[in-house]
């Protein structure tokens, strides 16, 4: 059901781009939905290969090591371009034009906001 979610959802990017336009923020659908999928086919991986799953070398470990490396990198990923978190709220204001959190420091610059040592 989530694979048929990210394949529609990335056919609309394509029909967009096709078209001339910026992709919208649903791909943050995308993000969320693969790179949470990613980790867990990953370690799903690993647990099947029992103590192969953490052999790195790409003579010695099983496909080369490509799933030792795909478990280790997999966390990064739900952390690059936006977390998890970010990514909702974008799908949440964005895509779902819910409202937005309450931002008492909306008009200001992050530099001019107090911290705990001021």
């Amino acid at each position: 059901m989530q694979c048929r979610g990210v394949e529609l959802t990335f056919l609309r990017t394509l029909t967009a781009i096709s078209q001339g336009k910026q992709p919208g923020p649903e791909n943050s659908i995308c993000k969320v939905i693969t790179a949470s999928a990613r980790q867990d086919i990953a370690s799903f991986a690993a647990d099947l290969l029992d103590v192969a799953g953490s052999v790195s070398g790409r003579e010695d470990a099983p496909s080369g090591g490509m799933f030792h490396y795909a478990y280790l990198a997999a966390p990064g990923m739900r952390i690059a371009a936006g977390t998890d978190e970010i990514l909702r709220n974008i799908i949440a204001e964005r895509v779902l034009t819910l409202p937005g959190e309450i931002r008492v420091d909306r008009d200001r610059a992050f530099s001019d906001i107090p911290t705990g040592s001021n």
